[in-house]
């Protein structure tokens, strides 16, 4: 009877510590990395702030002149419907699609558990960390010739847009686009916008419609 009441509380042992490293997997720290749909994102810490280190890059690829719509799937174009686009630069996704149909502010969207689609106050709060320089953010290979930092390592890109009146793109190398979880209108959101000839980190009334990338912040 001793020997039994003594394996009975290691087995209870053991599956606590079993229960404690499963929680602490899922507690995932800033620095580690995220495994999402079959793709691995770096994550950075900037600050009290904890980015993907890499544009959201997830869903099915469809042809750039086509809707993308509340379904069972998420859907991303890539720039000019070339995929090669997609795994260097992101998908690029409209409002409602990032979202996933919702207007919440702060949505979760299309990021992984755990993370959300960021803010207008996010981005706000980064801008005034780096003193409204976008050369911190950008990565120093975005265009040839550049002088930027990348200080903080957010290695953002030149990833263009895709525009729902043009039909396809715009941008790529010159120009980048992220989307916020906040919106001003029925038909518009908030949009950060960074430019190979502009040091400053903007805020554009960006039309829903309009494909752009997406960087999950976490929680």
């Amino acid at each position: 009877m001793k020997r039994t009441k003594f394996i009975i509380p290691a087995i209870v042992l053991f599956a606590l510590t079993l229960n404690i490293q499963i929680t602490a997997q899922d507690n995932i720290a800033c620095g580690m990395e995220v495994t999402y749909q079959g793709k691995i994102y770096k994550t950075i810490q900037i600050g009290k702030q904890c980015w993907f280190k890499e544009n959201l890059n997830v869903g099915t690829m469809i042809n750039v002149s086509s809707s993308q719509t509340k379904n069972d799937s998420i859907e991303k174009y890539c720039y000019n419907d070339d995929p090669a686009n997609c795994e260097i630069y992101g998908g690029l996704y409209r409002w409602d699609e990032a979202m996933q149909y919702v207007k919440t502010v702060g949505a979760q969207g299309i990021c992984p558990s755990g993370w959300h689609i960021p803010t207008k106050e996010d981005w706000e709060i980064l801008q005034e960390y780096l003193n409204d320089e976008a050369t911190k953010l950008i990565d120093k290979n975005a265009k040839s010739g550049s002088t930027y930092t990348n200080e903080s390592g957010f290695s953002a890109l030149f990833s263009g847009y895709s525009n729902s009146i043009w039909v396809c793109c715009y941008g790529l190398g010159y120009y980048g686009y992220q989307w916020t979880s906040t919106e001003t209108s029925n038909r518009n959101a908030y949009g950060i916008f960074m430019s190979y000839n502009y040091d400053n980190i903007s805020f554009n009334y960006d039309k829903k419609n309009n494909g752009l990338a997406i960087r999950c912040i976490k929680d």
